[in-house]
C-alpha cells in the first residue's frame, strides 16, 4: 500500500522497536499488497554484513523477506572522510561478495553526500575537499554496478549540485529534500528523483503553504516519499520514533496537496520506486 524508500530498520531497533513485531505489523497492514516494500539504508562501508541479518526476522513471520530491500554506502562523518579511501575499499568488497553469492536485495549506494552540521566550513578547504572525495567515490561505484544512488545533502545545494552534474550518473534521488524551489528545479534538471520524508507535513501556515507549493511543483514520475525511520515522524506525531508504519500520514499531507486520492499517489510512489530502485514487480 505504501512504499517506504529510505528507512533505518537497525536504528529502530536500537531506539527499543521490535523489529519482529514491526514487521508483523507491517505485513498485516500490506496483506494483498505484495508489491509493496522497505529499503533499509547503509551508513557505514561493512554494515550490510549485520543488516542483512534483518532478513531473517522477516522469515519467521512471512515466507519470504522479498518486500524488504537494502542500500549500501558511506555517510560523511568526519572519521569516514578522513579515512575514505580505507572505507571505499571495504564497501567495495562488501558489495562483491553480495554479488557473489548471488543475493539481489542491495538496490542502490548510499546514502553518500555533503552534511554541513558534521563537516561545517570552519573544518577548512582540505576536509571539504575529501568529503567530495568521498561522495564522487561513491558515485562512480554506483555507476561500475549498475546501482541507483542516494544522496543525503544538509545546507551543502551547491557542493552537491556540482558533484552529481560531474558524476554523470542517471539514477539519483536526493533523500529528504530539505531546499527551495529554486534548488528543486535545479535538481530536476539534472534528473534528479526527490523524495520527501515526514519533514515536509511541518512548519507553520506559511511554511505549509510553501511545502505544497514544492509538492505542487514536482513532476509526479520524478516523486518519492520516505520515513527516514527512526527520524522525522510526520504530523501529527513529530517528536516520537518514527516507523514506517507511520509513512501514511506522510502519503496522506501529500495527496491532498497535490489533489490526489491517497490510493493514486501510492501507485505512482510504487511505479516510481520500482523504476528508480529497478524493483521487479
Amino acid at each position: 500500500m505504501f512504499t517506504d524508500t529510505h528507512c533505518h530498520l537497525s536504528i529502530m531497533k536500537k531506539r527499543g522497536i521490535d523489529i519482529k513485531t514491526f514487521f508483523a505489523d507491517f505485513l498485516k497492514i500490506e496483506e494483498g499488497c505484495a508489491d509493496s516494500f522497505l529499503i533499509d539504508i547503509g551508513t557505514k562501508s561493512e554494515d550490510l554484513h549485520e543488516r542483512i541479518k534483518l532478513c531473517d526476522y522477516a522469515k519467521e513471520i512471512a515466507e519470504n523477506c522479498d518486500f524488504l530491500k537494502f542500500s549500501a554506502g558511506i555517510w560523511p562523518s568526519k572519521k569516514e572522510v578522513e579515512n575514505r579511501f580505507d572505507e571505499i575499499e571495504k564497501l567495495k568488497k562488501v558489495i562483491e561478495q553480495f554479488s557473489l553469492h548471488g543475493r539481489k536485495e542491495l538496490c542502490a549506494i548510499g546514502e553518500c553526500g555533503f552534511d554541513r552540521r558534521e563537516n561545517p566550513l570552519e573544518l577548512g578547504k582540505k576536509h571539504l575537499s575529501n568529503e567530495e572525495e568521498l561522495f564522487s567515490m561513491q558515485i562512480e561505484i554506483a555507476k561500475k554496478n549498475n546501482l541507483s544512488l542516494i544522496v543525503h545533502s544538509r545546507d551543502a545545494f551547491a557542493e552537491t549540485y556540482g558533484v552529481i552534474k560531474n558524476g554523470k550518473h542517471d539514477k539519483v534521488v536526493i533523500h529528504c529534500f530539505s531546499y527551495d524551489k529554486k534548488s528543486l528545479k535545479l535538481f530536476l534538471d539534472l534528473g534528479c528523483y526527490i523524495s520527501f520524508s515526514g519533514a515536509i507535513t511541518y512548519g507553520n501556515k506559511t511554511q505549509k503553504e510553501i511545502n505544497c507549493e514544492l509538492l505542487r511543483y514536482m513532476p509526479k514520475d520524478m516523486i518519492l516519499l520516505e520515513t527516514d525511520a527512526p527520524y522525522l515522524a510526520p504530523m501529527p506525531l513529530r517528536g516520537t520514533i518514527n516507523t514506517p508504519l507511520l509513512i501514511k500520514h506522510t502519503y496522506q499531507f501529500v495527496a491532498k496537496s497535490i489533489n490526489v486520492s491517497d490510493n493514486s499517489l501510492a501507485e505512482i510512489i510504487k511505479d516510481n520506486a520500482n523504476k528508480f530502485f529497478n524493483i521487479k514487480s
